[in-house]
């Protein structure tokens, strides 16, 4: 039976991509709670739950990664469409202005409530945000995201205009239209070279190292991480132009099975490895290794297991899903100050810090969804692009 569909929307997709902004929003309310897992964030509590380390570690190991896979899928058709001069605009307008936007309004409550958690004398909020944020305090933070993804975005784009065996391919019809198996050794030939990338990049900058341009960091970015950011956005490429049965068809069962296995092996030895090891991390070339090709073949399982329980059971519109979906961009861009705020209030609570996790995040869903609904996208000019 075909996936459900109406014109070129796949909902499956729209709701898988949903499915990790709730991630990403709960791995951040969980971030400031961790208890030996080192990690820098706007606001520090001094409770501490294993049960955030995990949640911290499983999410941060595959959301970014399906994102990137789900924006390269959807480019292809985008770019033929439009051709490269409009498709580039149109990716400048949908990713730039919202994280021109993120920049200026959200951000600065973010840098703001780090420096109340760090004990340090602060000016009103928009004393603040007029009179120093604009200068040299600016930092892009958690919108790593929008800037890397334009950046990929347009260099797809200018490749396409440039080559042009690139640019016939864009006018085919993917696979002559004949749905293609998904073939182990391809995976695994693409997770071996992502995750072999990102070894040799973590020979040459600290797994934890960002990249920070402009004031205080406006482009930011994880050199180790951009092999699989890229690695992925071209296998959405891939999957697309190659017209993958896996993005065609429900799996069976036990194809779900298996992917669900190698994706629980792939989860298990990540967190055992940064548990046991991230003090010594740096020193072992093996262990850095092992890492390196983790951080590659495990989202992959997990990114194919999502999409296929997504299409499997959830590929039906519903007019909650669609709403939720509709506002993914916008929890988005809205959920950081939010969630720092909370975690910041939270902080003389006398609560544990499971239970203060599980406070920002019931709360801090519903009110960037509200955000989002109501405010951010009925904004004029602005909201039309979220």
């Amino acid at each position: 039976m075909p996936v459900p569909q109406q014109g070129t929307r796949i909902y499956f997709i729209d709701y898988t991509r949903a499915f990790i902004v709730t991630l990403v929003v709960v791995l951040h309310a969980a971030v400031a709670y961790l208890s030996f897992f080192p990690y820098k964030w706007v606001v520090v509590d001094g409770a501490g739950s294993p049960l955030c380390d995990y949640v911290v570690l499983l999410s941060e190991f595959f959301v970014m990664a399906v994102l990137f896979f789900i924006a390269g899928y959807l480019a292809p058709p985008s770019l033929a469409k439009h051709g490269p001069a409009r498709f580039a605009q149109s990716r400048l307008y949908r990713l730039g202005i919202p994280f021109v936007f993120g920049l200026c309004v959200m951000c600065p409550v973010m840098t703001y409530v780090r420096n109340l958690a760090k004990g340090r004398d602060m000016a009103g909020y928009f004393s603040y945000w007029l009179l120093k944020y604009f200068h040299g305090k600016m930092y892009a933070g958690y919108l790593w995201f929008l800037s890397t993804l334009l950046i990929i975005m347009l260099l797809y784009c200018c490749a396409c205009a440039a080559i042009p065996r690139l640019k016939a391919s864009m006018q085919d019809q993917p696979n002559g239209g004949a749905a293609r198996l998904l073939r182990p050794a391809g995976l695994l030939a693409l997770g071996l070279c992502i995750g072999l990338s990102v070894f040799a990049i973590n020979l040459l900058v600290p797994d934890a190292y960002w990249v920070r341009l402009g004031q205080k960091g406006i482009i930011v970015f994880q050199p180790t991480r951009l092999p699989v950011y890229i690695g992925f956005f071209l296998w959405g490429i891939w999957a697309c132009r190659a017209d993958w049965r896996f993005m065609k068809e429900p799996y069976s069962l036990s194809a779900l099975v298996g992917w669900g296995a190698g994706a629980f092996i792939c989860c298990a030895a990540y967190v055992g490895l940064l548990q046991a090891f991230h003090e010594t991390m740096e020193s072992s070339i093996a262990l850095r290794l092992a890492l390196g090709l983790l951080r590659a073949v495990g989202p992959l399982c997990i990114t194919i297991l999502l999409l296929g329980m997504f299409k499997q059971w959830c590929s039906a519109p519903a007019r909650w899903k669609d709403c939720l979906a509709a506002n993914a961009y916008g929890i988005y861009v809205a959920h950081i100050p939010i969630v720092v705020v909370l975690q910041y209030w939270l902080i003389p609570a006398a609560l544990p810090a499971a239970a203060k996790f599980a406070v920002v995040a019931g709360l801090s869903l519903p009110l960037s969804f509200a955000l989002s609904h109501f405010v951010i996208r009925r904004l004029p000019v602005i909201g039309r692009y979220f």
